[in-house]
C-alpha cells in the first residue's frame, strides 16, 4: 500500500521585475551564498492520509512553522502542491522519490488535474520515470491547463520526450529537459516539432535542454528549426557537446539566409491556402447576404402590393431594391468578416521579413529569438566572430517591434576573454537591452547552480528558470 503525504503551501503572490527588464542588468560575477530564511511563516496546514500496514503501525509527521517535514519511507510518497493567495491550486512538485514513479498515481493526476483550473505547472525532478510516465503527462496535460513541465533529473531510456509536443491543441509553453541523458535522437526528434505549422510551434516559448549530451548533429537541427520559428524566445543548450559548427547553424538562422526549393514552395503553398479560405469566406457571406436580402425583398413586395394605391409606389420598391442589393457595400463587408475570422496573412517568410537577389528569395532572419545560452560547450574563436556577425547584423536590419538576440551567454568555453570581439558583443548586448522596453511578467530567476531558499507561485509569462534547484 502506498501511502501519499500532500504538503499544502499557501504563498503571497510577489511581483517581480519584466522578464526582459531583468536582461538589462549588468553581468555581476557568481557568488556562491547560502542563504538562511528567519522570518516568521505562519502555521504550515498538513494533510496526511495514512495507510495502516500489516503490523498495524501509521506514519507520523511533523510540522514547524517555517518547514514541514514529512516521515517517508519505502511506501511513502511525498507530493507538495502549492496554492496562491486566492487558494488555488496552482503547482504540483514531486521530487527525490526513493522508489520508482508508479504509474498509478500519474494516472490519480491525469484524473484530477482537469478539475483545477489554475494549475499551471507540474514538476516532476530527479525521479525515476519510464516511457509509461511520459504517455500518462501527455494525456494530463492535454486534459487540463498545464503549460509548464519541469522534468529536470529525470531520464527515460526511451527518450521518448517529444510525445509531449504531439498533441494538435497543445498548451505548452515551457518546458526543461536538463539532465536527462538526451542526445542527438531525441534532439532531433524534438526539434521537428518546433518548425513552422507544428502545434508546439504555436506556443511554446521556452526550451531548456542543458546538460545533456546533443553535438553538432542536434544543434544542426535546432538551427533549421530557428528558419521557420516564430514563437520560442528562450532557447538553453548550456553544457553540451556542441563545437563551432553546431553553433554556426543555429547563428545561421538569425541572419540572412537564402530559401531553399522546399521553403519558398511551402511558403507558396501556405499563401494559396490562406487566399483560398479567404474565399470561402468571402462567398459564404455573399451567399448568405443575398438569401437574406431576397428575403426582405420578398416581404417588403407583398406588403407594398397590398398597400398600393398610386403609380407612385412602383418605384419606390425598385428603390429600395437597389439599395438593397447594393454589390460593393456587400462586398466590403465580406472582406471585412474574413479578414476578422482569419486575420492577416501570419508566415516565417512573410513580404516584410523576405526579399529578392539575384533571382532568389532570401529570408532576413530569425529576429523572434532573445535569449541564447551556449556556455560550457565547445566553442573556439570562430563562433565568437560569427556572433559577433549576428549581433552587428541584427543591430541595422531588426524593425522596431522586433527584438532580436537581448542576452547570449557563452562562458566556459574555450575563447580568449581578452580579444577585442568580446568586448564588441558585451556592447551591442547591452545596446539592445537598452533599446528596448518589454512587457511581461516573469518569477525570479537564479543563476546556474544556485538554489534558490523562497519558492513562491508563479502568476507570470515567463517561469523561473528550469535549472535552479529546489529544496
Amino acid at each position: 500500500m502506498l501511502t501519499i503525504s500532500l504538503r499544502k503551501i499557501s504563498l503571497p503572490v510577489l511581483y517581480y521585475h519584466d522578464f526582459y527588464k531583468q536582461l538589462k542588468t549588468p553581468e555581476a560575477p557568481v557568488r556562491y551564498k547560502r542563504i538562511t530564511v528567519t522570518a516568521p511563516y505562519p502555521p504550515v496546514p498538513v494533510s496526511k492520509v495514512d495507510v495502516k500496514k500489516e503490523d498495524d503501525k501509521t506514519t507520523t509527521t511533523a510540522a514547524s512553522p517555517s518547514e514541514v517535514t514529512v516521515a517517508e519511507d519505502d511506501d511513502n510518497i511525498n507530493m507538495t502542491v502549492y496554492y496562491d493567495n486566492t487558494n488555488n491550486l496552482s503547482e504540483i512538485y514531486l521530487a527525490r522519490l526513493r522508489t520508482r514513479f508508479p504509474r498509478a498515481l500519474m494516472q490519480i493526476i491525469g484524473y484530477l488535474a482537469p478539475s483545477f483550473e489554475r494549475l499551471t505547472k507540474i514538476t516532476i525532478q530527479s525521479c525515476r520515470i519510464d516511457s509509461y510516465i511520459i504517455y500518462e503527462l501527455a494525456k494530463t496535460v492535454n486534459m487540463s491547463s498545464i503549460t509548464d513541465i519541469c522534468l529536470d533529473g529525470s531520464p527515460v531510456s526511451a527518450g521518448n520526450y517529444f510525445i509531449l509536443l504531439d498533441h494538435p491543441q497543445t498548451r505548452i509553453k515551457y518546458l526543461s529537459l536538463c539532465r536527462c541523458n538526451i542526445n542527438d535522437e531525441v534532439c532531433i526528434r524534438i526539434a521537428t516539432r518546433l518548425h513552422h505549422m507544428c502545434p508546439a510551434e504555436r506556443t511554446l516559448l521556452l526550451l531548456n535542454l542543458s546538460s545533456n549530451q546533443i553535438t553538432d548533429e542536434g544543434a544542426k537541427c535546432l538551427g533549421q528549426a530557428l528558419r521557420t520559428n516564430r514563437r520560442l524566445r528562450y532557447l538553453n543548450l548550456a553544457d553540451n557537446r556542441i563545437g563551432d559548427d553546431g553553433a554556426s547553424f543555429i547563428f545561421n538562422s538569425l541572419i540572412e539566409f537564402r530559401l531553399t526549393y522546399d521553403e519558398t514552395m511551402g511558403k507558396r503553398r501556405r499563401r494559396l491556402e490562406y487566399l483560398k479560405a479567404k474565399n470561402l469566406c468571402i462567398m459564404k457571406f455573399m451567399n448568405e447576404s443575398i438569401v437574406k436580402s431576397s428575403d426582405e425583398l420578398s416581404q417588403y413586395s407583398r406588403k407594398e402590393k397590398a398597400k398600393r394605391k398610386s403609380k407612385g409606389s412602383i418605384k419606390k420598391e425598385h428603390v429600395k431594391k437597389d439599395k438593397m442589393m447594393g454589390e460593393p457595400t456587400t462586398m466590403t463587408k465580406a472582406e471585412l468578416i474574413a479578414n476578422d475570422i482569419l486575420g492577416p496573412f501570419v508566415d516565417p517568410f512573410c513580404p516584410l521579413d523576405t526579399k529578392a537577389k539575384d533571382g532568389f528569395s532570401y529570408c532576413l532572419g530569425n529576429m523572434v529569438l532573445c535569449y541564447l545560452n551556449l556556455s560550457y560547450n565547445r566553442l573556439a574563436y570562430l563562433s565568437i566572430k560569427k556572433l559577433l556577425d549576428v549581433l552587428q547584423y541584427q543591430k541595422y536590419v531588426k524593425r522596431i517591434s522586433q527584438t532580436g538576440l537581448v542576452k547570449v551567454v557563452i562562458e566556459g568555453n574555450d575563447i580568449p576573454m581578452s580579444c577585442v570581439e568580446y568586448q564588441k558583443i558585451n556592447d551591442l548586448t547591452r545596446l539592445a537591452k537598452s533599446m528596448h522596453h518589454f512587457s511581461g511578467r516573469m518569477s525570479r530567476a537564479s543563476n546556474v547552480g544556485l538554489k534558490p531558499k523562497v519558492r513562491t507561485t508563479r502568476i507570470s509569462q515567463l517561469p523561473q528558470l528550469a535549472n535552479s534547484g529546489r529544496n
